[in-house]
């Protein structure tokens, strides 16, 4: 975590804000876009082998920028990105900021066109030893999903909620 007085730093506003989040994402991955994972799984049906793989593989990108542009609206809503370096450790923010880039990505439609936006923290990520998972490759210019997005982001702010709740009710 962040500084040495976590309390001090978080505004007595975000508290119950956290815990309504901590309880919105416990849901996510059985709710509506754990379906829509689940459901849209191999459901490409041509029969040209081919033109099945590209198009499901079109479909899963889609389905997860949809899933992280979804979750980071949720979290930075429960927890904007401002309170993120007082109370989380740099590792967590730079995560964080890596799905946000992703997130930004989604204004792009599904191109996968990446905005300049937390670029470099993406970069820093996909070269570590604990890159995205659900990040099937990227370039410069574009990246692509599939739908192991959703679960990677799901467990990471659901432990980040929870920091910053145990955070937010130590004297």
């Amino acid at each position: 975590m962040g500084g040495s007085s976590l309390m001090g730093k978080l505004p007595a506003s975000l508290s119950p804000g956290l815990l309504v989040l901590g309880q919105e994402l416990a849901t996510q991955n059985q709710d509506a876009l754990g379906w829509l994972c689940s459901t849209t799984r191999n459901v490409v049906p041509y029969s040209d082998p081919e033109a099945r793989k590209r198009v499901q593989r079109n479909l899963d990108h889609a389905v997860g920028m949809l899933c992280v542009a979804h979750i980071m609206a949720v979290f930075e809503a429960g927890f904007p990105g401002n309170y993120w370096p007082a109370l989380l450790s740099s590792h967590d923010v730079q995560r964080l900021k890596a799905y946000r880039h992703v997130r930004n990505c989604a204004a792009n439609g599904f191109t996968g066109t990446r905005p300049p936006a937390d670029y470099a923290d993406f970069d820093s990520v996909m070269t570590s030893s604990c890159p995205l998972r659900g990040v099937i490759s990227y370039t410069d210019n574009s990246l692509v999903l599939s739908t192991d997005v959703l679960s990677d982001l799901c467990v990471l702010v659901r432990e980040i909620t929870n920091k910053a709740i145990v955070a937010a009710h130590q004297p």
